[in-house]
């Protein structure tokens, strides 16, 4: 922003020269150069807007670093896109890729599956799931009999004549359930209610993880596709600025078409910075929709 400001107030400067010369020559009017000067004017606030914003930026990332002053960029932040068939993520267990399995009414790329693995809200939704899933095929064990040992130590203080002082006990029971009023069939049918909320709550985190990155993936598209077109449309805007500028020094322009050229050529180089902007942020959101940022 502050080198699209700083460019315009420098075509405005010339324009405001020029526009002076002019009036002092008496080949121009004080009206022609008032309007340059109030365009220079307004594009010297521009710059210290900008060079405002900047530095408010700059202490905000030194705050974010505990710095104590304010930290500016050394460079541009470089956001790496996979591709959709990119690298393979991290692989997980045999019983991590059946818990991570899509249902069979969710329409998922495998690719988009391979990257879904990485984000840790998906992990973690799977492995519910694999754990609702196992403790329901565990329901048959509440059948099964089962063995207890118990073992009782016993000290008799003061000692007597027929009891040992010291002694133990240890003793083992088993038990075979046959009728408990229904109470493991009942257990079981809330693990399976439990499993189906997990399932449940699975598939809806996959289904909005899939369309999160088909969204950030179309958001980067369309983003690129934007800053082409402002980065186009500031070029031509410039070209317009020097055509009308010699065309103005020949009194084919007038002093209104040179200060809406650079009007445009400034709201053009605006443009171009918030779709380069826009771009970043759109990156940022589909590393993350993949689960790769941060790192």
């Amino acid at each position: 922003m502050i080198e699209a400001n700083e460019r315009a107030r420098d075509t405005a400067r010339a324009h405001f020269d020029l526009a002076r010369e002019l009036e002092q020559r008496g080949t121009g009017s004080r009206l022609n150069q008032l309007r340059a000067q109030q365009e220079l004017s307004t594009d010297d606030g521009l710059v210290e807007s900008a060079r405002l914003a900047l530095y408010r930026a700059q202490e905000a990332l030194g705050v974010l670093l505990v710095a104590g002053g304010p930290v500016d960029a050394t460079d541009e932040p470089t956001f790496r896109i996979p591709e959709a068939q990119g690298s393979e993520p991290a692989r997980p267990g045999a019983a991590d890729r059946q818990a991570m399995a899509p249902a069979p009414i969710l329409q998922i790329p495998a690719s988009d599956v391979a990257l879904l693995q990485r984000r840790t809200d998906v992990q973690l939704f799977a492995a519910g799931q694999h754990a609702a899933e196992r403790v329901l095929r565990d329901s048959s064990k509440d059948y099964y009999p089962y063995l207890e040992g118990v073992f009782l130590p016993q000290t008799t203080y003061p000692a007597q004549f027929f009891v040992p002082a010291n002694s133990w006990r240890f003793q083992l029971q088993m038990s075979v359930p046959l009728f408990d009023s229904g109470q493991r069939k009942g257990a079981r049918a809330e693990r399976e209610a439990a499993l189906n909320i997990a399932r449940a709550t699975f598939l809806r985190a996959t289904t909005q993880a899939a369309a999160e990155i088909r969204a950030a993936r179309e958001a980067v598209q369309s983003a690129e596709r934007g800053l082409a077109s402002a980065r186009a449309a500031a070029d031509q805007a410039q070209q317009v600025v020097n055509i009308v500028n010699v065309s103005f020094r020949a009194g084919a322009a007038t002093n209104i078409e040179v200060i809406d050229a650079e009007r445009r050529a400034r709201d053009t180089d605006t443009a171009v910075a918030v779709a380069e902007d826009t771009l970043r942020r759109a990156r940022l959101e589909l590393l993350t929709a993949l689960g790769r940022f941060p790192q």
